[in-house]
């Protein structure tokens, strides 16, 4: 569990973050946390988001939202996106022991100024900072299934 001050949701954080999938597309098909076609519905759709093995914990950081902003002024704007993890990002940006943050097309896009979307994707990697903005109620099945020692029969 995450056990977490008030302070945690005042302090932005440094990190790095790339997209995946379709420039405008909503994510993944379920990731490492199980959930499956849930991606496709509110809340999760178009805000999903994979995190390095700092913030996946295993499984324990599955359904954690983060508020995560690009700090590149000249194509960024000032709002942050609401992200929710539902995959841990595989080697590359992920596997340096660095925070980063692998977001679905659409959410990324939507760090950028008005019609500069494609421009942010252009760019690939991109400084970010973050900072934890609570979780949902559920957890990942695998993550359930791995503590709880289950057959998973979904």
């Amino acid at each position: 569990m995450m056990w977490l001050t008030y302070t945690a949701f005042l302090h932005w954080k440094p990190a790095t973050a790339t997209w995946y999938g379709s420039p405008d597309g909503d994510g993944s098909d379920g990731g490492a946390c199980g959930y499956g076609s849930l991606v496709d519905v509110k809340p999760l759709r178009a805000r999903v988001g994979a995190v390095s093995p700092i913030l996946f914990k295993n499984g324990e950081g599955c359904g954690a939202c983060y508020k995560v902003r690009c700090l590149d002024k000249s194509i960024c704007s000032e709002r942050a996106v609401t992200i929710i993890v539902t995959d841990e990002c595989p080697g590359g940006y992920c596997s340096n022991g660095h925070t980063h943050f692998d977001l679905s097309g659409a959410v990324f896009g939507h760090m950028a100024i008005s019609g500069e979307n494609g421009q942010l994707r252009n760019r690939g990697e991109v400084p970010v900072i973050y900072r934890w903005y609570g979780g949902l109620v559920f957890l990942s099945v695998r993550y359930l299934q791995q503590v709880f020692l289950f057959p998973l029969s979904v």
